[in-house]
């Protein structure tokens, strides 16, 4: 409620100056739903797994809306996975910021989505974490590992290994961590996520 009264607050203000149809709004939230059901019955993180702070996708699948009359078409949905930090990059473009390739190397440029016309240069693999469990992701398309680390960053264990494909809910009777058929995968995506985080190569493709 709060949150519609505060848009609405904007949306007034950017009409009574005639810049409503012009102006680029984004909505959304960080670190996935809240881990308790609201008094509605509604759970924040619908069908995926714990919420807030966790590594599983309730902890980090969160709406993104976007508003911009005289550039985006109403009612679309798209099911391109972003990340929060895309914003700046976003922003940069729409206020013709010109980048180098050594700035905004985690943040990609959605204004390709925006449009319709132009195709987006997806990710290759996006870089997760989870809160306080010391719990670090690598997600390479349908595939999600889940790796435990430390304090000090000097120990690394695979613990979970999903199919995000063939199961989003990340069922643990599924985890496929102990599965040899997938051992190669999981030793392969965890010396990934090392080179990438030990590197400091950029995660988002070079537009």
């Amino acid at each position: 409620m709060e949150l519609d009264l505060q848009i609405a607050r904007i949306v007034k203000a950017l009409k009574a100056k005639g810049m409503y149809d012009n102006t680029l709004l984004m909505i959304t939230s960080d670190n996935g739903g809240v881990l308790f059901s609201q008094a509605s019955g509604h759970r924040a993180s619908g069908e995926y797994r714990d919420g807030k702070k966790s590594a599983y996708e309730g902890g980090h699948r969160v709406p993104f809306i976007i508003h911009w009359p005289e550039m985006i078409s109403k009612g679309e949905i798209v099911n391109e996975p972003i990340m929060a930090h895309d914003v700046v990059a976003t922003i940069a473009a729409v206020t013709g910021f010109e980048a180098n390739e050594n700035q905004m190397m985690d943040s990609m440029n959605l204004l390709p989505l925006f449009d319709g016309k132009t195709e987006l240069a997806s990710r290759e693999f996006m870089l997760q974490q989870g809160g306080t469990d010391f719990q670090v992701v690598l997600r390479k398309e349908q595939w999600k590992l889940i790796i435990k680390t430390n304090r000090n960053l000097t120990d690394w264990k695979p613990v979970a290994l999903f199919d995000l494909d063939a199961n989003k809910e990340e069922n643990e009777q599924k985890n496929l961590i102990n599965n040899k058929e997938f051992k190669m995968l999981a030793e392969n995506m965890l010396a990934q996520y090392l080179n990438i985080r030990s590197s400091g190569i950029r995660t988002t493709p070079l537009l």
